[in-house]
C-alpha cells in the first residue's frame, strides 16, 4: 500500500484503516505490473537450425520484435509456452490459479505473433477460452493479486496487502477513488476493461534473442501490464 487511511465505518459504527495502492496517469498510463528481469517469460521454438537463429537474430528493424516472430515461422519454427524465468514469480501466479503461469505465457506470445495489446480480448484468444466468463475470472483474479497483493520478486502467501482499493491520479489532475470495500466487483471489471499490455525494452531485457540450452532453443518475453489511458 502506498497510503493510509483512517476511515469512519458508519455501517460498521467504528473506525477502519484502509490502505490504497496509487496510480499516476500524468505524463503516461499508469503500470498494473511492472517490468523487471523478474517478469520474463521463456519459449521454446522446435523446428528450426543454427542457421535460421543466426539469421532470426539479425533482424534490428523499427518492429523487432514482431518481425522476429514473423521470421521464426516463416522458418518453419514453432513456439510453445515453456516456463515462468522467476520462480517467485511463478509461484505468485501459482497461487492464484495453477494454470496461470500458461494462460499468461500463452497471451504474451499471442500479442506479438498478432500486434494486438488488448489485454482482455487476447487472453481469452490466447487460451481458447469457450466459456468468456470464466476466461475473464482468470484475469480479474491476476489483476487483483498483482494489484492488491504481490510483487513478482517476492513469495507471496496469498493475502492482499492493499484492502482499499486504487487512488488514479488521471492526466487532468482529479483523483478518483477505486474503493474494493464496497465496489469489488466494479473495481474488477474496470481493471480488465481498461488494460493492455505493454512493450518494454526489447534490449534491456533482451527479448526475442534466440540461445540455445541443453541442445534446443529458446528465447524470452517481457511482461508488463499498463492501463490504457
Amino acid at each position: 500500500g502506498d497510503v493510509r487511511i483512517i476511515s469512519l465505518d458508519k455501517r460498521a459504527k467504528k473506525e477502519v484503516e484502509l490502505t490504497y495502492s496509487i496510480k499516476s496517469s500524468l505524463g503516461s498510463p499508469a503500470t498494473i505490473f511492472n517490468a523487471s528481469k523478474k517478469t520474463n517469460f521463456k519459449y521454446e521454438i522446435k523446428g528450426i537450425n543454427a542457421v535460421d537463429v543466426a539469421i532470426i537474430n539479425l533482424i534490428e528493424t523499427e518492429t523487432k520484435l514482431l518481425d522476429r516472430i514473423k521470421k521464426i515461422h516463416e522458418l518453419g519454427g514453432i513456439v510453445s509456452f515453456d516456463s515462468v524465468v522467476s520462480n517467485a514469480l511463478d509461484y505468485n501466479l501459482r497461487m492464484i490459479d495453477s494454470n496461470l503461469p500458461t494462460y499468461l505465457g500463452n497471451t504474451l506470445l499471442y500479442s506479438y505473433e498478432n500486434n494486438n495489446k488488448d489485454l482482455k480480448e487476447i487472453f481469452i484468444k490466447a487460451n481458447q477460452f469457450s466459456d468468456k466468463k470464466l476466461g475473464y475470472k482468470k484475469l480479474g483474479d491476476f489483476l487483483d493479486g498483482t494489484s492488491f497483493g504481490f510483487i513478482p520478486s517476492i513469495k507471496w502467501d496469498g493475502i492482499r496487502t492493499v484492502n482499499g482499493g486504487l487512488l488514479i491520479i488521471k492526466d487532468d489532475g482529479e483523483v478518483v477513488i477505486l474503493d474494493l470495500t464496497y465496489f469489488k466487483e466494479s473495481v474488477l471489471k474496470y481493471m480488465i476493461n481498461e488494460s493492455k499490455l505493454d512493450s518494454p525494452s526489447s534490449t534491456r531485457f533482451r527479448m526475442l534473442e534466440v540461445y540455445k540450452e541443453n541442445g534446443k532453443f529458446f528465447f524470452t518475453l517481457n511482461l508488463q501490464v499498463r492501463y490504457k489511458k
